[in-house]
């Protein structure tokens, strides 16, 4: 049987994928997108985050254009 790995952000990846903001407003972006306040973001967590903030998907959308949102190869290499 094949499991699926979760998919897991954590401060670190998300504060080294992120330039041009202060370290609070760094963390304070990461606790908006960390619904559960568990320390980290899940795929639930995000998705959950941009269906209530609309706004922030138009905003980082040319972040995202074209890559790939796994996780295991950290914020840094989507931003």
């Amino acid at each position: 049987m094949k499991t699926m790995k979760t998919k897991i952000i954590t401060f670190h990846y998300w504060s080294a994928g992120i330039r041009d903001l202060t370290t609070i407003e760094i963390q304070a972006l990461f606790e908006l997108f960390d619904v559960d306040g568990d320390g980290r973001i899940s795929k639930d967590d995000f998705s959950t985050c941009l269906r209530r903030n609309p706004l922030l998907i138009a905003h980082f959308n040319h972040l995202f254009m074209h890559k790939d949102l796994d996780a295991e190869r950290g914020l840094d290499e989507m931003v």
